[in-house]
């Protein structure tokens, strides 16, 4: 009989032990030839090592395996790319230096000081502030102040402004300076000007603290004034200068709001 491998399977007739050689229900050579036949088609359909047939089960085999190499290879890539990504991530968040958050203003202290200071190229103090206490644990400050400053030079003049802050009475810190165009820089001709800015501030505080700030200066040449020669308060007289704080905050002033997080 004709085989029917790989179509279908094959139902072969096993011969009895009392068949003889001429049999007609197991024909002898039939059944050499049908066994020839189905290994021949086995092999056909496992195929020979490295087979080039696309059906055999050798060639679709190899296909797999090297789906699943290349498969590994991208999986490694990718890893590798995360892994990348990941060491990018944290050194972008090793350089940050913003403050995230959302809050609310807890409370606001503002400060003048109505006194005169001045210098030459040397830093000196300034006006500083009283000890502010109560603030709460973990709170943030933001510190906006404001310089009134003058430089009579005829050559480029400047001042430079230094913001310095202490927590809890200890040692102090300095916010970083304008450079040297603090409010009062013009070549060639006097400058009168005043010096706006706020600072955002993390003290990483988890107890009660209290805050407090001052400001060194000094000129990039000539003499440099805070609050002096500006004719501060100089009114119209049409209405009354209210009292206290309300009528300095034209001259060096502090405003300190406590910030928690929402």
């Amino acid at each position: 009989m004709a085989i029917n491998y790989p179509t279908s399977l094959d139902n072969f007739t096993n011969p009895q032990p009392s068949d003889t050689l001429d049999s007609v229900a197991a024909p002898h050579a039939t059944q050499h030839s049908d066994l020839n036949d189905a290994v021949e088609a086995l092999q056909a359909k496992v195929g020979a090592d490295s087979s080039a047939v696309t059906t055999s089960h050798d060639y679709k085999i190899a296909q797999i395996e090297s789906d699943i190499s290349t498969a590994q290879s991208d999986i490694s890539t990718a890893q590798s790319d995360i892994s990348t990504a990941q060491s990018d991530i944290t050194a972008l968040e090793g350089r940050a230096t913003t403050l995230e958050a959302s809050y609310q203003v807890r409370r606001v202290v503002v400060e003048t000081d109505t006194s005169d200071y001045s210098t030459t190229t040397s830093w000196a103090l300034g006006p500083t502030f009283t000890n502010i206490t109560g603030f709460n644990p973990n709170s943030k400050v933001l510190l906006s102040y404001h310089i009134p400053m003058r430089n009579d030079s005829t050559s480029w003049g400047g001042g430079y402004i230094e913001p310095q802050i202490t927590f809890n009475n200890s040692t102090w810190q300095s916010l970083g300076s304008s450079g040297y165009d603090g409010g009062v820089m013009n070549n060639s001709s006097a400058s009168i000007g005043s010096y706006f800015q706020q600072i955002l501030i993390d003290p990483g505080i988890s107890t009660a603290f209290s805050v407090r700030v001052r400001f060194y200066f000094r000129s990039y040449d000539n003499t440099v004034r805070i609050n002096q020669s500006h004719d501060l308060n100089n009114i119209s007289g049409t209405a009354t200068l209210m009292s206290g704080v309300n009528a300095t905050q034209h001259y060096a002033k502090i405003i300190v709001q406590e910030l928690g997080e929402i």
